[in-house]
Order: structure tokens, then C-alpha cells, then sequence
């Protein structure tokens, strides 16, 4: 499915950025707090990890999180003993069998590392066990499967399955986006805008399925539609800054600048994070109208926030490019006009003032 990640664009928040800035800042709050598994496995410190979230299973009863930690367990083994891992889901799945989550973690392990027949044949043993909710799931992940390894039609074919006998609102919006992106890739436009529109019929308060609709009409440049699933999105968490950040970016390809500025403020009040890339956007506003002194101020003030990267200093640099460029107009025009008096009586005998009855005649 389209990730859930920033595009670069000219109106585009830099929110990977900011997403690092935080963790960073994280790591450096918990450098003298004992790490959690969860935390060494964001830092790649796999084997720790592994060792602690040992000792959490053994002290955990409740069968549905046992098994996702035996899991994610045979994960992060992957990740430095890979045979060893492919070991502990074999016998997971002989000791787990009715929980699908065994059979999408062991796929996981192939499709991370590019085996995807291995990876497909996994998802098939699995879906063997299932008739229910359970079975559409792992079918909705052998379609991406499929797409990943450049299996278009079959991924279609089988994501149009669920589309049509799952009984999950969720499932089937997940199954219309799964057909709409492939359908993307096969240059048909118009089919996938509406297997796009089928899934937000099919569930309208996903906000990730939302969101994943809304990319798709700004990656084509549709800012009209684009404009009812970002109201939407804010709609369903008004109180979510990256929300209004992308909506007043719609507002601004729109050219919809006052309302921009508004979803912009909102979402400066409700930030507890970085705001720099609101500033920022904010900033280019500015710059779009041709306010361009304030859009440089604006924009420094974005940086001294702590939006450092190329993106941030592409902006400024625009803005003070078209704040210089409007300084040279400036004097072009005044060396443009001549300020020195003109003997206007000499002017006006030389010129010849036409007789408008006698032209008549």
C-alpha cells in the first residue's frame, strides 16, 4: 500500500525530519534510563532486545500477546541469525497454528530480505487454516506481496476477492486501495480514481485509508478532491497538527492563502512537538503572495526552530532571491523615469493641435 510518508514538494511539510529531530531528542532523554526491548530495537541493538523481550515472555500468560512476543522475538533474531529465526516460526507455527499473526511475521522475514516466493508461500500455508476475517487479511497481504514482486493482474485478482466476499468495511477499503495503487501502476487513470472513491465508501473514518486517498489525488494534482478527504481527515482528529498541516498545504496549491494561513495557526496551537515546519510553511506563504521580506524573516525564524535541513534552506534562499529580484525592478523602474523639466512651451509650439471641425469636413 502507498506509505504513510512526506513527498517531497514545494508545499510539503518536512515532517521526516522533524520525526528524527524527536527521536534523536528521545534517544538523548533515555541515554541514562535503562532501555526497553522496544527501544533497543529502534537503536539496532537487536540482541539486547531480544534478551529482555526473553524474559518478558516468560512472565506473560495472555495467549494473544504471548504470541506476538514469540514473534517479534523470531524478528529481531532475523536480523543477525536468519536460519535460526526461519527455525523458531517453524515451530511457532506448529505450537500457533490459529493465529495468523505467525504466518504474516514469518513472511515478514522473507520479504525483507527480497524472498518473495518464500515470503508468498508462507501466506498460502496460512490462509489455508483461516475461513474468516482472519483468511482476508493474510489474502490482503499476499496481494502486496504480489505487487512488491511485479505480480500486477494476480495481485488485483486476488485483492478484487476481498473487495467482494470479505464482510469487513475495513478489508474491503483496504482491498479498493490495494487494486486502485496497481491499477496507478498500469496507467489507468481513471479506474483507479474510482477504486479510490470505492474505498472511502467503503469506510470513511479509516484514517490511515483517508489519508492514503488523499496522496493519491495530490500526487496527480487533483487539489479539488484532494481538499474533501483532507477536511475530512481533520474531521475525524481536529485536533491532530500534521492533519491541518497538509490541509493548509492544500489551501496553498489552491491558492487558497487566507485559509491556509488559518489551518496553519490551528495547527501551531495544537503542536506539543516541532513547529518549525509550520513556521516554515507558513513562511513560503508569504513568499507565494510576494510579501517576500516577511517570508525571509518567517523563514529564518523556521531555521532558528530548528528546521535545518535543505528543504528549509531552499525555501530562504528562494525568498531572498525573489526579495532581491523585486529590489533591482525597484530600481530599474526609478532609472526608468526622468526627473528633469522639459521646456514645455517649446514642446507644445512644435506640435500641431488638429482643427476637429475642419477634420469633419
Amino acid at each position: 500500500m502507498r506509505k504513510l510518508t512526506v513527498i517531497e514538494s514545494e508545499n510539503l511539510p518536512d515532517l521526516e525530519n522533524n520525526v528524527h529531530d524527536v527521536e534523536d531528542k528521545e534517544e538523548q532523554d533515555i541515554e541514562q534510563e535503562e532501555l526497553n526491548w522496544v527501544q533497543l530495537l529502534t537503536s539496532r541493538r537487536y540482541k539486547e532486545a531480544r534478551e529482555l523481550l526473553v524474559e518478558e515472555i516468560k512472565v506473560t500468560s495472555e495467549i494473544k500477546l504471548l504470541v506476538f512476543l514469540k514473534c517479534e522475538s523470531a524478528l529481531i533474531l532475523s536480523y543477525y541469525d536468519f536460519n535460526q529465526a526461519v527455525y523458531e516460526f517453524k515451530t511457532l507455527i506448529d505450537e500457533h497454528a490459529s493465529h495468523s499473526i505467525v504466518y504474516s511475521s514469518f513472511s515478514n522475514i522473507y520479504s525483507r530480505t527480497r524472498q518473495y516466493e518464500e515470503a508468498i508461500s508462507v501466506i498460502d500455508e496460512g490462509i489455508k487454516q483461516f475461513e474468516d476475517s482472519e483468511k482476508y487479511n493474510l489474502i490482503l497481504t499476499k496481494a502486496e506481496l504480489l505487487e512488491t514482486s511485479h505480480r500486477l493482474d494476480e495481485s488485483k485478482d486476488i485483492a478484487k476477492e476481498v473487495a467482494e466476499k470479505s464482510i469487513s468495511d475495513n478489508q474491503k477499503s483496504q482491498a479498493y486501495l490495494q487494486i486502485g495503487q496497481i491499477q496507478e501502476k498500469q496507467n489507468t487513470r481513471n479506474e483507479a480514481r474510482n477504486s479510490y472513491l470505492k474505498a472511502y465508501s467503503a469506510n470513511p473514518n479509516n484514517r490511515d485509508n483517508v489519508f492514503n486517498i488523499s496522496e493519491y489525488f495530490r500526487e496527480i494534482n487533483d487539489y479539488r478532491t484532494e481538499l474533501v478527504f483532507r477536511k475530512r481527515l481533520v474531521n475525524i482528529n481536529s485536533n491532530n497538527s500534521i492533519e491541518l498541516g497538509y490541509l493548509g498545504n492544500c489551501y496553498v496549491a489552491l491558492g487558497l492563502f487566507s485559509l491556509a494561513m488559518e489551518s496553519y495557526k490551528k495547527a501551531l496551537s495544537v503542536n506539543e512537538l516541532d513547529t518549525s515546519w509550520v513556521v516554515s510553511n507558513i513562511g513560503n506563504i508569504f513568499n507565494n503572495v510576494g510579501l517576500y521580506s516577511t517570508a525571509v524573516e518567517i523563514l529564518n525564524e523556521a531555521l532558528e526552530k530548528g528546521q535545518k535541513n535543505e528543504y528549509a534552506y531552499n525555501r530562504l534562499s528562494q525568498a531572498l532571491e525573489n526579495h532581491q529580484s523585486e529590489q533591482s525592478r525597484e530600481r530599474e523602474i526609478i532609472d526608468s523615469v526622468s526627473v528633469e523639466p522639459k521646456d514645455l512651451d517649446a514642446a507644445s509650439n512644435s506640435l500641431r493641435i488638429p482643427n476637429l471641425a475642419e477634420e469633419i469636413k
